[in-house]
């Protein structure tokens, strides 16, 4: 593996790669290398027949090694600047990555209706908390997103 370094450099203030020798016939010297890949939006380089994510190359690249989940900070899968990587647990990605329930009647994720207001509420260690009734759904979520900084600390808003 170590081999692809010959092949690309890596600016870790970008995040992007570039091709130092070509690996195929359609390779041009100097070029940014990837493609966004169109479900997952990470970007995909393709080296020596196999397909590799820019995000654990960059990892690689910069620190020698290839822990088993990477993170983008920001939540940009096409961002691979080693600034914005960090490795995480899968349950710390889960806080991260899940949008609202689709039965969410307000938009707002850990806020749902209450007979009286709107209830929020968070899980942690597999626990749900409830963190209050409240009388907007707004103020619900404010409850949350305070809870969530505590609850989930490797949590990015």
């Amino acid at each position: 593996m170590q081999d692809i370094k010959e092949y690309l450099s890596y600016d870790p203030k970008t995040g992007l790669f570039t091709w130092l020798k070509k690996s195929s016939g359609k390779t041009i010297l100097g070029s940014t290398a990837g493609r966004i890949n169109r479900l997952s939006g990470r970007i995909q380089i393709k080296y020596k027949k196999k397909i590799y994510s820019a995000h654990r190359l960059a990892w690689y690249f910069y620190y020698g090694d290839w822990p088993s989940l990477i993170d983008h900070k920001n939540q940009n899968p096409s961002d691979n600047k080693i600034s914005n990587l960090r490795i995480l647990s899968n349950s710390e990605n889960c806080q991260n990555s899940s949008p609202p329930r689709k039965n969410n009647n307000c938009g707002y994720r850990g806020v749902s209706k209450a007979r009286k207001g709107w209830k929020a509420q968070i899980c942690t260690a597999y626990k749900v908390v409830h963190l209050g009734t409240f009388n907007t759904p707004e103020e619900a979520h404010q409850a949350y997103l305070k809870a969530k900084k505590i609850h989930h600390p490797s949590w990015v808003e």
